[in-house]
């Protein structure tokens, strides 16, 4: 059946044939020149198109500078136990201003496209694929020889630029299995080897948990989870199936904690780190709390994380307080200072915290945290000030949790530097190795921020986190 197309507007327009232009200065003059809303449906599309082409230029162009760049390592892969790191996914993560994990991915994008998939670049930087494209092609191939790569690029690139990501998929694994019938076994032994669990934190306190592995063992979890959600509701539960799963896998893995057998990491408990001004958790007000790792909660899942729901340490609502330890000393400071007190609860004890008007952490009175040049390690006092302080580690941009970092001296203690407040910080295990072999500085300052100094001479200040929105 033959299908009527409307003909197009016969009068001249402002982006007439820039469909079919290819990207590049002039494009992106004409289009910056125009107001969209004045635009035509038909001039919205072609506009929308000559976009896209610039999107994807401007995507190869910066994967074909981040290909170019060196692999700067000045680890002697012979002299220890550690991998080389790349320490220009470093300079990348601050320079871009994105997760060390983002950065990285981009750099091996970037290499593998440079060095095994040249015309896919290319046809990248032209405009005539997308980086979904581009990304598939590298990890399909990533198991085959540059041989093997090679042809599986030429044959798929063919049909590519008329293809959606979906369809290109397609036309992928079967010119995958075609250069090599072991393929699919090599892939799955890779992501055997590469199992793992992976979350990401959603608006409103809530998040998302993935796991990634061999089929039988996650549609083992998947079996098991969903019986014990049935045997539930057949004892009288009314949630349904999916909530069900939900919980009893997470009381399983919980649950592998009790009896005294609760991990803990540099002597601190694994726990929830959750913080939030005094007079929320009293039920005074509802400012949002924050789950640290996670983000802002609202005041109600702070109060109930707290074991508060109804506020004033009062959790049933009958008017029987429970011990609400150290908050109600504070409570009443708080009712008139409500933005410069935080609480901070680990495990089941709380301890009122002060803030300034920044967020940022106040010592107690008479709290020791300049021990000079007396010892080297921190006392348990500095451990808790610089982990409550610092929240993350201090690199830019990264988000490795406090608890989880080393505590490091800035300036370092074999040149001088002291044991205090402002000279040490928290730093992952990765970015204190980039500090001590990797050729980057810190400049502590009086403040308590800290200036990161790249090999390249790039500086990136780093100020203490606003406790009550980190």
């Amino acid at each position: 059946m033959d299908l009527a197309v409307s003909p197009k507007p016969q009068f001249a327009s402002e982006l007439e044939g820039i469909e079919d232009c290819p990207p590049g200065p002039e494009t992106l003059a004409r289009l910056l020149a125009v107001e969209p809303t004045t635009l035509s449906e038909d001039d919205k599309t072609a506009a929308a198109i000559a976009w896209e082409k610039l999107i994807r230029q401007a995507t190869g162009g910066q994967l074909q500078i981040l290909g170019s760049m060196l692999h700067r390592s000045t680890d002697d892969p012979a002299a220890g136990t550690f991998a080389c790191p790349d320490w220009a996914q470093e300079e990348i993560t601050a320079a871009l201003m994105i997760s060390p994990a983002a950065a990285q991915q981009r750099l091996w994008l970037a290499r593998k496209l440079s060095r095994r998939l040249p015309r896919t670049l290319r046809l990248l930087c032209e405009g005539r694929l997308n980086y979904l494209h581009a990304r598939a092609l590298v990890e399909s191939t990533e198991v085959l020889d540059d041989d093997a790569a090679a042809q599986v690029e030429a044959r798929v690139l063919l049909r590519a630029p008329e293809q959606t990501s979906r369809q290109f998929s397609r036309s992928l694994r079967r010119a995958v299995m075609a250069a090599d019938p072991a393929a699919a076994q090599k892939r799955r032994q890779k992501g055997v080897r590469e199992r793992r669990v992976e979350r990401w934190f959603q608006e409103d306190g809530l998040a998302a948990l993935y796991m990634s592995g061999p089929a039988e063992d996650i549609d083992a979890i998947y079996d098991c989870a969903t019986e014990l959600a049935h045997h539930d509701q057949r004892n009288g539960s009314t949630e349904g199936v999916d909530a069900l799963r939900f919980d009893n896998i997470k009381d399983a893995v919980i649950g592998a904690f009790v009896n005294g057998k609760r991990p803990t990491h540099q002597g601190m408990p694994v726990a929830l780190q959750i913080l939030g001004a005094a007079t929320t958790v009293a039920g005074l007000d509802d400012q949002p709390g924050q789950l640290i790792g996670a983000g802002p909660i609202p005041a109600s899942v702070l109060r109930a994380l707290a074991g508060w729901p109804n506020g004033l340490g009062d959790p049933e609502g009958d008017g029987v307080p429970n011990d609400t330890g150290e908050v109600d000393a504070g409570l009443h400071d708080a009712q008139e200072r409500a933005t410069t007190l935080t609480v901070d609860r680990r495990a089941s004890t709380w301890a009122v915290l002060a803030v300034d008007d920044a967020g940022r952490l106040v010592p107690s009175p008479g709290e020791k945290l300049d021990l000079g040049r007396f010892r080297y390690a921190p006392d348990a006092a500095l451990r808790r000030y610089l982990r409550l302080r610092d929240v993350r580690c201090t690199f830019p941009g990264c988000s490795q949790p406090a608890e989880r970092c080393d505590l490091d001296h800035a300036h370092p203690w074999d040149d001088g530097g002291t044991t205090c407040k402002c000279n040490m910080h928290a730093v992952c295990r990765r970015h204190h190795r980039a500090k001590t072999v990797g050729g980057w500085k810190v400049i502590p300052h009086e403040d308590e921020s800290r200036t990161w100094v790249s090999p390249l001479g790039r500086e990136y200040l780093v100020r203490p986190p606003d406790l009550l929105d980190c």
